[in-house]
């Protein structure tokens, strides 16, 4: 006898997850996420606090853009920063991610992140391979930075004094407590990393 449709629903709902996550956005699409980010960043600068400071920041979104597309985003943020403005990314840290696969996160060992993953795509971690390309293929990912790549990339975009924060912390208030990425606080810890660029006062 076949189930009743209520209880088909969550393998549904599941197999509708999956091919969204396992999708690969097309570069239309790419293009309406930067359209997109480009003016919610725009919005944000109407919000500059008196220390140059914009409370909003691109969490986990960088990663989801072309390389070209994410030198445009980093470009339009210097530009539309007044001079001594902050900027603050966070985006998965190939560093940390490659930890994980080599079960050496100080936030999470390898097994309770795949479990993480599990319960997130309803399938299954079981070998460290798993976890890594999951994580880089999944979710629309199309380029994942670690520190030395991002950093000189805010440099190229005309930024200074780049440094990074750990997750929820920074020198200025307004900046700290942003990151609300996964559904528990060590998953920032365990993937996330935040630096913080400022526009030079003076472009000359």
């Amino acid at each position: 006898m076949e189930a009743p449709a209520a209880a088909r629903k969550p393998e549904v709902a599941r197999g509708k997850r999956l091919n969204q996550l396992l999708r690969r956005p097309s570069e239309a699409e790419g293009e309406r996420s930067l359209r997109y980010l480009l003016l919610r960043m725009r919005g944000a600068a109407h919000y500059a606090t008196k220390g140059h400071l914009v409370r909003r920041q691109a969490v986990a979104a960088i990663e989801h853009l072309s390389e070209p597309a994410a030198e445009r985003l980093l470009r339009e943020l210097h530009r539309i920063l007044r001079p001594g403005g902050i900027a603050r990314l966070t985006t998965p840290d190939l560093q940390k991610l490659v930890a994980i696969y080599e079960d050496r996160n100080a936030a999470v060992s390898r097994a309770e992140y795949g479990r993480y993953l599990d319960e997130g795509t309803g399938k299954t971690h079981e070998r460290p391979a798993q976890i890594l390309n999951d994580f880089l293929r999944l979710w629309g990912h199309r380029y994942v930075y670690d520190e030395e790549d991002l950093s000189a990339r805010l440099v190229e975009a005309g930024f200074t004094d780049v440094v990074r924060r750990a997750p929820g912390e920074s020198d200025h208030e307004a900046l700290r407590h942003l990151e609300r990425h996964g559904t528990e606080e060590w998953v920032n810890h365990a993937e996330a990393m935040c630096l913080e660029a400022q526009r030079p006062t003076s472009d000359s």
